[in-house]
């Protein structure tokens, strides 16, 4: 009995241990933002009461940066830009919003609209500036445009320091799904683009190619020190408690 005592205790001491030592690596922040009409930005909080940022016209990011706010409502230092390659927005998407967007609860107002480039070879860099080189940047985008019939994919490629890396997405009667990619630090500028165009399955004469919601989910890397200090530490517990288990045992 003495020794399940012991040995409760010595196991509770480890997972208190490895609990802190992860949570040390899993703290993360979210933007959210809404591309889209100016007729429909999201200007209240949704229903987690996350603040977003609105970019309704291409104007808004192209003749300076728009400064970001995190989903807290939180002023940041960072910023998106566009070059003005943007045509125009579309009302046309969905106003009930199913699968991953309602999982992540995107408001209607965010999935309702959306920003396009027209036009074969058209395309839109936006620019994430002031980013942390100490953290991982994630994005999880959203377009829909319902009653467009054919195939209108839609590529967002991502270009981080450590990483390029494209996604896709067809915004033809979408209703719910997502398209994301991870794992970004920012290039020697602390910065990361996000070009929009038309995808290699894009069939519309046109070549449409839409963004209508985005989201960043930013985790700090863990300092190497904090690392090898969990390491050490959940090590040291081990060798304690197998220590004391022989003694007992």
């Amino acid at each position: 009995m003495k020794l399940i005592t012991h040995r409760s205790v010595y196991m509770a001491i480890l997972f208190s241990f490895a609990t802190a030592g992860v949570s040390l690596c899993l703290k993360a922040d979210l933007i959210l933002i809404d591309f889209g009409s100016p007729s429909y930005t999201t200007d209240s909080t949704d229903v987690l009461s996350r603040t977003w940022n609105n970019v309704a016209t291409s104007s808004d990011t192209e003749a300076s940066p728009l400064a970001l706010v995190d989903s807290n409502g939180d002023a940041t230092l960072f910023t998106i830009s566009s070059d003005g390659k943007v045509t125009s927005w579309n009302q046309s998407g969905t106003q009930s919003p199913t699968g991953s967007a309602s999982a992540l609860n995107f408001p209607v107002s965010a999935t309702r609209d959306s920003l396009f480039v027209q036009g074969n070879g058209t395309e839109n860099l936006f620019t994430l500036s002031n980013l942390d080189s100490g953290y991982h940047y994630a994005f999880t985008f959203f377009a829909s445009r319902i009653g467009a019939g054919e195939n209108r994919e839609s590529e967002y490629a991502i270009a981080g320091g450590n990483k390029s890396e494209s996604v896709f997405l067809n915004p033809s009667e979408n209703t719910g799904a997502v398209t994301s990619a991870t794992g970004f630090t920012p290039n020697g500028s602390n910065k990361i683009t996000i070009t929009l165009s038309e995808g290699p399955n894009n069939v519309n004469s046109s070549s449409y190619a839409y963004i209508g919601a985005m989201q960043i989910e930013i985790t700090a890397i863990p300092e190497p020190s904090t690392v090898s200090l969990f390491i050490l530490t959940v090590g040291a517990g081990i060798v304690v408690w197998r220590k004391k288990h022989k003694t007992l045992g």
